[in-house]
């Protein structure tokens, strides 16, 4: 099961970014599309909403951004 935010925050996220931040039940974030499907997997200990097509996340100590498919950006 994945957890997701709030609809109303939920719809914000999809609307600007294609993407909503999820949370499973080990407590690792990533990122499902409109259509409810997992595009980013939940392996990440953080992670923010996306912002002008990016997102900050962390995988333990490693902080990183990554676009809307999950490649990290520089």
């Amino acid at each position: 099961d994945l957890h997701v935010r709030s609809r109303r925050q939920r719809q914000m996220c999809i609307r600007d970014s294609g993407r909503a931040m999820v949370k499973n039940q080990s407590g690792k974030y990533g990122f499902i599309n409109k259509n409810g499907v997992e595009v980013i997997p939940t392996i990440y200990t953080s992670a923010s909403s996306f912002y002008k097509g990016s997102a900050f996340v962390k995988m333990g100590r490693r902080k990183m951004r990554v676009d809307v498919n999950g490649n990290k950006v520089r």
